[in-house]
């Protein structure tokens, strides 16, 4: 029996490991007050609850595609100044944008740091000894970035880590939101697109405009390209491991949450084995039914074809 495990953060969790995004909101609160303050004002929770803020980092992939870049152009600005201010220098034609990249920057760069190094730490943590049963002889397709299977379990072989292995300093830890970005159009655009009449009228149109706004937008744009999670992308960087599930006959999923973001993934998986049988565990009772939904009705696995299991 061919066998694919699929594995996410509650197999971690389970393993004792501080792997929640509720630790992480604590290890940045430490190791970095002004970016953890930073989140909590210019990142929007994907709730209106009395625990909003906490909603913010249950969901925080999602979170991160609620950029109020209202809030921060209406910060920026206190660093616009006019043209002609009696305080004039050359040095306030960029003041507005660093302003913005100072935020963009630390929202990006300085999370994606500071999660490899929180996550260095989780995967220092020893896993209780609590095995769960598994198949040295399937696949794996792994959303964590940790050891603990290759740890633990002492798996070495057929293990795709889909987001990045924190101890692989060459790649990025994958990590965002699922909102496509607009395409930015640069000037070379703009004009190919119009005729050179139109061209010339759009010209006059923006002559009075501060082209700092305009570059100021162009960095907000680059936060939404650089915090967006491409799963078509991904999926074709790794379409070798997808190919070869054709012959799986069992799916065991442990330890995911099912995230909007991520069904990309589980599409191509059920894609490549449209009659195998599912094991799926759930945490609560409301997850047992959030997942047969998703599974049903959004990935289309038949209703016999499920089994799910408590964890």
């Amino acid at each position: 029996m061919k066998k694919l495990y699929i594995i996410g953060n509650g197999f971690d969790l389970y393993h004792g490991l501080p792997s929640s995004y509720y630790s992480f909101r604590d290890y940045v609160k430490i190791h970095d007050p002004e970016l953890f303050d930073r989140i909590e004002m210019y990142l929007y929770p994907t709730s209106n609850s009395p625990e909003a803020n906490l909603d913010l980092w249950k969901n925080f992939e999602e979170s991160l595609g609620n950029l109020d870049d209202d809030k921060l152009r209406d910060f920026a600005r206190n660093y616009l100044v006019e043209y002609g201010d009696d305080d004039w220098s050359e040095d306030y034609n960029f003041t507005y944008q660093r302003s913005l990249s100072e935020i963009t920057d630390s929202l990006n760069i300085q999370l994606r740091d500071l999660l490899r190094s929180w996550i260095q730490d989780v995967d220092k943590v020893l896993p209780n000894k609590n095995r769960i049963p598994l198949d040295k002889d399937a696949k794996y397709l792994s959303f964590n970035y940790t050891h603990t299977l290759e740890n633990l379990y002492e798996l070495s072989k057929d293990i795709l880590h889909i987001h990045g292995l924190v101890s692989d300093e060459n790649s990025q830890l994958t990590l965002g939101h699922s909102q496509e970005p607009k395409p930015r159009r640069t000037e070379e655009d703009i004009k190919n697109s119009m005729s050179a009449e139109s061209y010339e009228e759009y010209k006059e149109e923006r002559a009075g405009d501060d082209p700092r706004i305009y570059e100021g937008e162009d960095i907000i744009g680059e936060y939404w390209e650089n915090s967006y999670k491409n799963t078509s992308k991904i999926i074709s960087e790794n379409q070798f491991f997808f190919d070869d599930l054709k012959d799986i006959e069992e799916i065991h999923v442990i330890g995911l949450s099912f995230s909007p973001i991520d069904l990309d993934y589980l599409h191509e998986v059920c894609r490549q084995t449209p009659n195998a049988k599912w094991y799926v565990s759930f945490h609560t009772l409301k997850e047992k039914e959030e997942f047969r939904e998703v599974l049903i009705n959004i990935l289309g696995v038949k209703e016999n074809n499920i089994q799910l299991f408590h964890l």
